[in-house]
């Protein structure tokens, strides 16, 4: 799993650049909402000053914390279908 934070306020997003736990290294970032399917509401940030700008801005339209994520860089993964304790279906998305 990709390294991820839950941000509720741009202080929030602060603390965690001050504290070290989100660092230069960590960019690219994909900024997703909490509560939404597929890539619907996803933002990439590639440095801290424009997650800053992003962050900030979504806080303010979606008025509900975001989720940050380290992007991944794959050439491929499986999506699988669980359903009632029991892997119904499964394939491999090559992007």
């Amino acid at each position: 799993a990709p390294k991820s934070w839950v941000v509720q306020s741009l202080q929030d997003l602060e603390m965690l650049m001050q504290r070290g736990e989100l660092k230069d290294a960590d960019f690219p970032l994909v900024l997703k909402h909490p509560y939404a399917a597929s890539s619907r509401g996803m933002m990439s940030c590639a440095t801290s000053q424009e997650v800053r700008s992003v962050v900030g801005q979504w806080l303010q339209e979606h008025q509900v914390p975001c989720l940050l994520q380290r992007q991944l860089r794959i050439a491929r993964d499986m999506r699988v279908t669980y359903v009632g304790g029991e892997i119904i279906q499964g394939y491999w998305r090559v992007k």
